[in-house]
């Protein structure tokens, strides 16, 4: 079973926008050394629905040639098209993905019996999956009983929660067994505390060691440290979401790893106090030399 401190990838591009796969490598190293749990390639931070399909398993196969197995590479491959997802699933499987993360079908916005069969269709391909839930990116918000008969599927491993509902959290808990990992930063302690096995999280792109050690804490039950460290990360996390995500989160990177600071058309650059902001709290919560883009 997978937990503790999972990273949601940015995928770094240069500076005609394409995705500059030496930085990448250069990032599955940077978790290798860093304590990093597991690690999520094309997910909402990795900017997958800017990526071709093309650049996403060129994106998954580098990341299983350098991680060689000494952690999970989990794949995004949910969309809200079932037959595509489907598709992606399968390839990812085949090149020898650990698991699947699929969100709920966006725009589209199915009912209930439309999610059900949407992942009763993809689980047969035979990959583990983690079911994401995140009414905010998908307008459509499920039941924690809804969400218990989905991740009650044959394959399902795992929920990663990000509605912000703490009495849906704490309800799925109760009637399923199914893993939870919380889809934000900031409610880690509260979630973990209700019972969840860990977090995908979007500041261990920049502090994976510190946020590791932090999951740690809240793992153990350790919630006296948890929130010591809470309170030197809190704003940093804070400052990465002033902005929609992965704008601020990729800045941040360009300063811990190196990587160009490029984002995809529709999004943009955070401004410069953003910027400013984000640095200035990322100083305080790291002990990693922090470069100047």
């Amino acid at each position: 079973m997978y937990k503790g401190s999972i990273v949601a990838l940015i995928t770094p591009f240069d500076d005609a926008g394409n995705v500059d796969f030496v930085a990448f490598r250069k990032l599955i190293h940077f978790h290798l050394k860093q304590e990093t749990q597991g690690i999520v390639v094309c997910g909402t931070t990795g900017e997958s629905v800017t990526l071709s399909e093309d650049e996403q398993f060129d994106l998954l196969k580098v990341a299983l040639e350098e991680a060689q197995g000494k952690l999970p590479i989990i794949m995004g491959t949910g969309t809200n098209d079932t037959k595509v997802s489907i598709s992606r699933t399968t390839k990812a499987k085949n090149m020898g993905a650990d698991a699947c993360l699929v969100i709920v079908p966006y725009y589209n916005r199915p009912s209930f019996d439309g999610c059900f069969e949407h992942y009763s269709q993809i689980a047969q391909v035979g990959l583990p999956m983690i079911v994401y839930h995140n009414p905010g990116r998908t307008g459509v918000k499920l039941h924690a009983e809804q969400l218990a008969k989905i991740c009650n599927l044959e394959g399902v491993i795992g929920l990663k929660e990000s509605s912000g509902d703490l009495n849906l959290v704490a309800e799925f808990i109760d009637i399923c067994r199914t893993p939870v990992f919380s889809g934000d930063d900031a409610l880690t302690i509260p979630m973990v505390a209700l019972g969840a096995v860990g977090v995908i999280s979007v500041a261990a792109n920049a502090i994976p060691a510190k946020f590791s050690e932090f999951v740690e804490y809240c793992l153990a039950g350790n919630f006296f440290k948890a929130r010591e460290l809470f309170r030197q990360i809190s704003p940093f996390c804070k400052s990465l979401f002033l902005d929609t995500n992965p704008q601020g989160i990729k800045y941040a990177v360009s300063l811990v790893v190196g990587c160009k600071y490029q984002v995809r058309l529709p999004l943009v650059k955070s401004s410069k106090e953003i910027q400013d902001t984000i640095k200035g709290s990322l100083s305080k919560c790291t002990s990693i030399e922090i470069n100047t883009p």
